[in-house]
């Protein structure tokens, strides 16, 4: 897995989520505060319209249900969950 912190501006999440186009995912630093810095990957709404789904540049992918994003959104809850994309045959144990 990717070592790093990434983000994606509010308002590109919101247009993915609306399905009018991917958001830009860049990495994340600190510098009195954080500030994104270059790009990381992009996010689209899944065909189905129930995950984005996030691709970073080096391949790795991410999912997360868009009822949850919307529920961010809306500040009824505090986060949402993320689950990795595995190649096909691939198996690992996820804990935490």
């Amino acid at each position: 897995m990717t070592a790093g912190r990434f983000g994606v501006r509010a308002w590109e999440l919101r247009q993915a989520l609306d399905g009018l186009r991917p958001a830009r995912i860049e990495w994340l630093r600190q510098d009195r505060g954080p500030v994104l810095d270059g790009a990381a990957g992009s996010g689209e709404l899944s065909r189905s319209g129930a995950a984005l789904t996030f691709t970073l540049l080096t391949g790795e992918r991410y999912t997360v249900p868009t009822t949850a994003v919307r529920a961010v959104f809306a500040r009824a809850a505090a986060f949402a969950p993320v689950a990795a994309v595995l190649p096909a045959g691939r198996r690992t144990s996820v804990t935490g």
